[in-house]
């Protein structure tokens, strides 16, 4: 296994001004760190070390140790040791390969910045763009950082036009809508295509681990006033609607996810408040499509339904059934009926017709 030397460069005086590794005599790696002073990129140590031969003197190197491997592990803890020690190091990053640690200025960023800006990558870049990440996936956990790093993130008005101005040339869609004969063969094209089972298992995989955040009101009143401005549904799309669901059952998987879904929203304080709310003094307001499903089962259980009989109620269908019964028994109608009953006369039930009509 090959050799891996840690060394330092100081001062005159021995103070230690940068960090590095080598498999290099060191000699030659001071000669190297020479070169790159005087004919390289800018940089702390190159400036550091022409300031240096500025007063007539090398840079001292010393060896610290000897590793065996790459030494890049040693090379980083060093640097960490002299930081904590407050060593005036001219290391701009946190060692090892690649530029870990490296923070630039902000006069560096704004050279990029306007280095770039304006330019347009060729078709050789677009192409090696476009290899390097094929096959390429990012990890669950990588994406839910994502997500929580820019929930709660909005761009500004100036950059929401500068987006805009940027695609307007760029997009060739940009202001533009498709016709109603493309928009009839885009149609066609997707008519009977349907996911495959294992398609179907992954979107439900993502689906899962995915962190859904809930809409702010900003977001609420938008989507409300798309709502409001969508053309109604014709009478030609109801009836298509209609015929495509013709025949179709719900499995009894389906069934009971149903079930638990809405015996847990009907669990929830809020919606209780809202169901009060409208059963008070709306004598239609028990047709609602949330109790349907627990209506049936109650309705099948006193006619003697087999299927009915052998199912036990879980603790979210029970509250259901119990919120149903309660709103129940506060509509007008229903306490008439029960008076009716209870006097037992003509003339009650003659109340009761005029209290429900």
């Amino acid at each position: 296994m090959k050799k891996t030397i840690i060394y330092v460069l100081t001062e005159l005086d021995g103070r230690i001004r940068y960090v590095g590794k080598t498999c290099k005599k060191l000699s030659r790696r001071l000669a190297e760190h020479l070169r790159h002073a005087r004919y390289g990129r800018p940089s702390h140590k190159n400036y550091w070390i022409l300031s240096v031969l500025s007063k007539g003197y090398l840079p001292k190197i010393q060896m610290i140790g000897e590793v065996e491997g790459d030494g890049c592990k040693e090379e980083r803890a060093w640097i960490a040791y002299g930081r904590a020690e407050g060593w005036d190091l001219t290391n701009t990053t946190d060692g090892g390969e690649g530029v870990c640690g490296y923070k630039p200025t902000a006069e560096a960023i704004e050279k990029a910045r306007l280095k770039n800006t304006g330019r347009k990558w060729s078709e050789q870049e677009r192409n090696n763009h476009k290899l390097c990440n094929i096959g390429h996936e990012v990890s669950l956990t990588t994406r839910n950082k994502i997500a929580v790093a820019n929930t709660g993130k909005h761009p500004s008005e100036e950059t929401l036009e500068k987006m805009k101005a940027r695609t307007g040339g760029n997009a060739p869609m940009f202001g533009k809508h498709h016709s109603e004969k493309t928009k009839g063969k885009m149609r066609l094209s997707h008519f009977g295509r349907h996911p495959s089972a294992e398609t179907l298992q992954r979107m439900s995989v993502a689906q899962k681990n995915v962190i859904h955040q809930p809409h702010s009101e900003a977001s609420k009143q938008k989507m409300k006033i798309a709502q409001s401005n969508r053309k109604p549904i014709t009478e030609a799309t109801r009836q298509k609607m209609i015929a495509s669901h013709l025949g179709k059952k719900l499995t009894e998987e389906c069934k009971s996810k149903l079930r638990l879904t809405t015996a847990k929203y009907m669990s929830s304080p809020e919606v209780r408040q809202k169901y009060k709310e409208r059963a008070t003094g709306n004598k239609f307001a028990l047709g609602n499509k949330l109790l349907s499903e627990t209506c049936r089962q109650m309705s099948l259980s006193k006619k003697g339904n087999q299927y009915a009989k052998g199912h036990r109620w879980t603790e979210e269908e029970k509250k259901a059934i119990s919120l149903f019964q309660k709103v129940r028994a506060n509509l007008p109608e229903v306490r008439a009926k029960s008076k009716a009953r209870m006097m037992g006369n003509k003339f009650a039930s003659k109340q009761l017709k005029q209290v429900v009509a």
